[in-house]
């Protein structure tokens, strides 16, 4: 006889920018912009839409133990308050293969959620 256990899986969320990647458009990397001037010199991972994208350190590891080494342990989604569009292009560009694995991919609009600033 066989027993089937219902395993829950734990649903880990990540925001994009700021937290797996920086992105940052092209032009204020040019103007030299003061919190952007350490970029100057380092090569982004991926070009997307006039925007360098910079993955964080360990992306292959974080990569690997999410959805190789522990599959049956977690979902994973992503959050974002970049529009749609970036959302979905920097998500793909992030998790590579993984992409299709992804619970979900959501953008809310800051203005959506926080309203507009007056």
């Amino acid at each position: 006889m066989s027993t089937s256990r219902n395993i829950k899986k734990i649903l880990v969320t990540f925001d994009l920018n700021k937290t797996l990647l920086y992105a940052c458009k092209k032009s204020q990397i040019a103007n030299g912009l003061t919190d952007l001037r350490l970029l100057q010199n380092i090569v982004p991972s991926e070009q997307i839409e006039g925007y360098n994208v910079y993955f964080r350190n360990g992306r292959p590891e974080l990569l690997d133990f999410l959805f190789m080494e522990n599959s049956s342990l977690f979902e994973v989604g992503v959050w974002s308050s970049l529009d749609s569009d970036f959302t979905g292009h920097f998500a793909k560009s992030f998790f590579g293969r993984y992409y299709r694995n992804l619970a979900f991919v959501a953008a809310t609009r800051r203005e959506d959620y926080e309203g507009v600033l007056k």
